[in-house]
């Protein structure tokens, strides 16, 4: 492997490892076997001369980035001798590059007005944030003993065996996949009392100048949690389980459907009665007594099971006056509806745009993710759009959007086939993604209709005979519109029984409304 194959890799990885716009560069021993064997580090002949080559302008992707990430794996090792100093570190770093070579020298090298050491960190800490919308946080230069080598120290933070001990706090908190803003995240791990977690851990996570940063990496890693459970056994090693409070638990379990004044819950597309919502075998429950539901977007008879309620929006709260007297007199008050559905349990509606520390309700409310996606032609529940109708992205602050893990200009009617991530600050990456679906293939029989539930994006679901066309800012999704307008009440049912569109139609939308 050449050096700037590695200089690439390790860019790479940097940047899809990271979830969030949280970004660090500590590397140990099995992430850095993912990259490269250290036997192949010497044959980098770039690295043992002059390294202001690696900081000229010229190339789309900088070359420094391999130099980096040595550097940092050098920190790794230092650490893992129990000899913390300056001192070690260069052995180290000598150790991997070429044990000759006089790092101070290649540490000082001019470079304009700055030293390369800096340049470089700089450098890869403004490309980071410009292009992929990463926050990388590194010392403020200063003079004197451990100039060169505290950036590369500064990036000693958790290691992949560290992080999976927090699994345990993931599973007693949160659900896989779940969006929550990362003040609340760390909010929750300052009151978790760490039991499982290992000394190295304990001591970064007591770190003045490293405890806010190994928080940002476990909200990064949090992100890639699909809901196992490690636990250390007492000889130290490490075996995975799934525990009850994150086995087959996901977001979206529970929904609420309203329509035409009639209120329906369905767990896992599974209709319940009103006296099983409470009492759920595997759901997960955020609140004792009160359920919050949040709408569904493009799906206007649809309330998803939350943690919080947003603001600005219909939204509906189931509360049981036994265990939530105060906020069930409350609502009594000031829902802008109500429905008793069981003794002394009543779901309302309730809408607020702005919410203050006094109000009864606050601890309900939070700054949810502030990015959402409007508009498209959507392929089913999930963030799935269909070539030349992509999302628009209704965000005012600055954002970055990546396309398979690079960097574009986003727009909607363009946008390529693939997988897209929306990245702004304290919050995870808002994902989507744009595919291809050929033209229609059969027609739907009179008597059947389209079976909308059973079909897949693979078999190329299509409406033959209708036209959309799109507004600049629509009301509602255009498809829902023109099939909520033609199966109103106004048809007749005769009407529409005769009709070859409205039938299959009809059909359609009796068979999804369990979805």
């Amino acid at each position: 492997m050449s050096y700037y194959d590695f200089n690439s890799k390790a860019l790479t990885f940097y940047t899809q490892r990271a979830k969030t716009s949280f970004c660090s560069f500590s590397l140990d021993e099995s992430e850095f076997a993912l990259l490269i064997a250290p036997t192949e580090v010497g044959s980098f002949e770039i690295l043992k001369a002059d390294w202001t080559s690696l900081a000229e302008n010229g190339n789309d992707v900088p070359r420094y980035f391999g130099l980096i990430a040595l550097q940092c794996f050098a920190a790794t090792l230092m650490e893992d001798g129990d000899e913390v100093t300056e001192r070690a570190y260069k052995f180290r770093l000598k150790k991997l590059i070429e044990p000759k070579i006089d790092l101070h020298l290649l540490f000082k090298a001019p470079f304009g007005t700055q030293t390369i050491q800096e340049k470089i960190w700089y450098d890869a800490k403004q490309f980071l944030e410009h292009r992929f919308g990463l926050r990388l946080e590194i010392p403020s230069r200063k003079t004197f003993a451990g100039r060169y080598v505290q950036y590369p120290l500064s990036q000693l933070l958790l290691k992949t065996e560290d992080l999976k001990d927090f699994t345990v706090f993931f599973a007693e908190h949160f659900l896989p996949e779940e969006d929550i803003p990362f003040d609340f995240f760390r909010k929750k791990l300052k009151e978790w009392f760490p039991r499982t977690i290992s000394p190295r851990a304990e001591k970064l996570l007591s770190d003045p100048l490293k405890q806010e940063r190994c928080y940002e990496q476990l909200f990064n890693y949090f992100q890639s949690w699909s809901g196992e459970v490690i636990r250390k056994q007492r000889k130290g090693t490490y075996k995975i389980r799934n525990i009850s409070k994150a086995e087959d638990k996901q977001v979206g379990d529970l929904i609420l459907m309203i329509d035409h004044g009639q209120h329906d819950f369905f767990f896992k597309k599974k209709a319940i009665q009103i006296d099983e919502v409470f009492t759920l075998p595997g759901c997960h429950y955020f609140h004792r007594g009160i359920l919050l539901f949040n709408p569904v977007p493009d799906y206007e008879t649809d309330y998803e099971h939350s943690r919080f309620l947003y603001l600005n929006a219909i939204t509906y709260l189931l509360v049981d006056r036994t265990f939530k007297a105060k906020e069930y007199d409350f609502l009594e008050k000031h829902a802008s509806s109500k429905y008793l559905l069981a003794p002394s349990r009543t779901l309302f509606c309730y809408s607020l745009l702005s919410i203050g520390n006094s109000h009864p309700l606050q601890g309900y409310f939070y700054h949810v993710n502030p990015v959402f996606l409007s508009g498209g032609i959507k392929l089913g529940r999930a963030n799935l759009f269909l070539t030349g109708f992509g999302p628009r992205i209704d965000y005012r602050e600055k954002f970055n959007v990546l396309f398979e893990n690079r960097p574009v200009e986003y727009d909607p009617q363009t946008a390529l086939p693939g997988d897209y991530k929306v990245r702004v600050t304290h919050y995870r990456d808002v994902r989507f993604s744009i595919m291809n679906v050929n033209s229609f293939q059969s027609i739907a029989p009179l008597l059947e209709g389209w079976d909308f539930h059973s079909l897949t994006v693979t078999e190329h679901p299509m409406l033959e005979g209708c036209m959309f066309y799109l507004t600049d800012t629509p009301a509602q999704h255009p498809i829902r519109a023109w099939i909520n307008a033609n199966l109103a009440k106004k048809v007749n049912k005769i009407d529409r029984d005769q009709n070859l569109i409205l039938t299959p139609l009809s059909y359609a939308n009796k068979k999804t409304f369990k979805r």
